[in-house]
This record gives C-alpha cells, sequence and structure tokens, in this order.
C-alpha cells in the first residue's frame, strides 16, 4: 500500500442485503492505502457477522460492535477509531466508485485543500451506477464554498467528500440522538478548512430504498429535530459570517423548513407531521422580523412564510399550486424556445 491514509467509516445497522455490495466497493479502491471502520449499530439480521467475515478477508477493515444507539452516535465511533490521515463516510447501503478515494485525495492533495468533495448519484435496485471520471478541478476558499453546500446547491451529507483528519481532532462531531445530523456536521467542519477542492466527478452512489432512514421520513413523518439542528445552524451563521452572509444563510434555512409544510398532503398526513408544523410555524415566527431587517427574504415571500404560521395547511396547497404551475409554464417557454 502506499500514499495517504485514508479512513472509511461505515454505520452499519440491519442492511445484510446490501453491506457486501457497500463494503466490496470500498475495499475494491484503486487507492489501496485503507483503513476501513465498520461500526455496526446493533444489527440483528445478520449484517454483524458479515461485518466480522470482511475483517477476517481484508486486514484494512476493522469492526467495532456497539449497541444500537443510531446512526450520529456509530459515526462518531468510527471518527475516534480511525487512524487515516484523511477520512470519508459511506453509508452502507450504498456504492462507491472505484475511484473515489484516488479522485478525492488527487484533488485535496494536488490543492492543498483540506476537504475535497465530489458528486453523487441515485440509483435503484438492479441499475447500473452512472459514476463518471470528470474533468474539472475548482478550489475556493472553505466559506464560499460552505455557502455553495449549505444554500445554492445542498450537499449536507459527509457521503462523497474526503476531509483532512486534523479538522476533526477535537472538533465538531454528528449531534447524537437527532435526525438530520448531517446538517449540522457538515457547516462546521467546513468552518474548519481554509479551502476546498470540489471535482465534478461522480464517485458515490445513493440507493435509493424503501425503509431507509430517509425513505422512513418521507413517508411516515417529518421530524421536529429539522427544526432544532436549523435553529442551531442560523446561531452558528450569525456568530460566524458577515452580515451579508448571514442573510444569505437564514434564508436559506428557513425556506428548507417551510418546504417540508409543502410535502404535507391529506389529513392523515396533517396529524402524524403535527410536531414538525408546530415547531416549523415557532421557528418563522421567531426568525421572520430578522428577515425583514437583513433582506434575507422580499416581502411577498415574507408575506407567504407568515400565511405558514397563521394558516400552514393553505400554505401548503397554495405552495404547491404556484409550483406545478411554475413547472407547466417552464417546460412550455423551453418547447418554444426549442422550436425557434
Amino acid at each position: 500500500m502506499t500514499g495517504p491514509l485514508v479512513s472509511v467509516v461505515v454505520p452499519v445497522h440491519d442492511v445484510v442485503d446490501y453491506l457486501d455490495a457497500c463494503v466490496g466497493s470500498i475495499v475494491g479502491q484503486t487507492h489501496t492505502a485503507l483503513d476501513v471502520v465498520l461500526v455496526d449499530d446493533g444489527s440483528t439480521d445478520g449484517s454483524e457477522a458479515l461485518c466480522d467475515a470482511w475483517a477476517e478477508r481484508d486486514l484494512r477493515v476493522r469492526v467495532v460492535h456497539q449497541a444500537a444507539q443510531g446512526s450520529s452516535v456509530a459515526r462518531n465511533v468510527g471518527i475516534d477509531a480511525a487512524h487515516g490521515d484523511w477520512l470519508t463516510f459511506a453509508d452502507s447501503d450504498d456504492v462507491l466508485s472505484p475511484d473515489l478515494v484516488a479522485i478525492l485525495l488527487a484533488a485535496a492533495v494536488g490543492s492543498g485543500a483540506e476537504i475535497a468533495l465530489g458528486e453523487h448519484v441515485a440509483f435503484e435496485e438492479g441499475e447500473q451506477v452512472a459514476f463518471t471520471p470528470g474533468s474539472t478541478v475548482t478550489v475556493s476558499p472553505a466559506a464560499v464554498e460552505t455557502m455553495q453546500v449549505m444554500c445554492v446547491r445542498p450537499q449536507w451529507g459527509p457521503v462523497a467528500k474526503l476531509l483532512r483528519r486534523d479538522l476533526l481532532v477535537d472538533g465538531p462531531r454528528f449531534p447524537e440522538g437527532l435526525l438530520h445530523q448531517d446538517l449540522a456536521f457538515t457547516p462546521r467542519v467546513f468552518g474548519r478548512a481554509t479551502l476546498v477542492a470540489r471535482t465534478d466527478a461522480v464517485v458515490y452512489g445513493y440507493r435509493q430504498r424503501r425503509g431507509s432512514v430517509t425513505d422512513t421520513v418521507r413517508r411516515v413523518a417529518l421530524s421536529p429535530d429539522l427544526v432544532t439542528i436549523l435553529r442551531g445552524n442560523i446561531d452558528l451563521a450569525r456568530r460566524t459570517t458577515p452580515a451579508r452572509d448571514f442573510a444569505r444563510y437564514l434564508a436559506a434555512y428557513l425556506r428548507h423548513a417551510v418546504r417540508q409544510l409543502e410535502r404535507i398532503g391529506d389529513a392523515d398526513a396533517w396529524r402524524r407531521n403535527e410536531p414538525y408544523v408546530r415547531a416549523c410555524r415557532e421557528l418563522l415566527r421567531d426568525h421572520l422580523p430578522e428577515a425583514a431587517a437583513t433582506g434575507a427574504v422580499h416581502a411577498p415571500t415574507r408575506a407567504a412564510w407568515r400565511l405558514a404560521v397563521t394558516a400552514p395547511r393553505p400554505y401548503a396547497v397554495s405552495a404547491r399550486s404556484v409550483r406545478r404551475l411554475r413547472t407547466v409554464v417552464g417546460a412550455r417557454v423551453r418547447a418554444v424556445r426549442a422550436r425557434a
């Protein structure tokens, strides 16, 4: 094995049908200097035995077994156990391009950046994952790239990112006991960096499956944890960014909270999501005056969001209608331009 040692942290919980594909894509990396940390988070479906089998098969794989405590705890345990100079994350039902580590490491080392990130692509069972090698690498100040990943082109998750290990020494960890923990981790770890390298290479395959945490949240209920984390991120931005940047963060975080209301459909869904709706309304009520004072959002948007506070269901219906209308009009405009 040559080159810097790269740790790959993988939280594992009851993914026996997908784990072999995930770990196989990790140990098959073209960059072979790897430290693979599988954190078995209380699996009971055979995933725990598969983890041990991989450790026996490949000396680069280590396993930590623990009682089920959630992905945040598992990732934090993996961070603390990692030995690499660099670190990346993978979810145990996803797959990596064979060149993920090599591509991101070259982008980071070649530019002097402490973080490198690539693109990810969703895929469904039976589909070929469309990895691409990419053709460009851009290097930006970390503050600029943080704005991109949090507000412009959200890439909140820790996957498809390579982090220099020293960013995490006595540094950010995933908040434990909360969903949407990626949204809290990413701006804090980016905030410790100076430079970020971005490649257009598609290096990570995100599996879409029923029963995953993301899918369960989408189908069953939104979590008020999201609002808790958004509040913390707003406070972080207020403390650490110039006023103009803070206004953009505030607008992005409020917009993300409000758009979840648009996902709630029938009466049963509104009853199921009442804790989230209440938390979202309180968030808007608390921060709309600040949004007005900082110019974070225009007056028509503030008016719409005030409707979300006082009458969230009518707001959601009207917002969905407007979105559908914009989609139809946009499609027609594009068709006319194509014929011209």
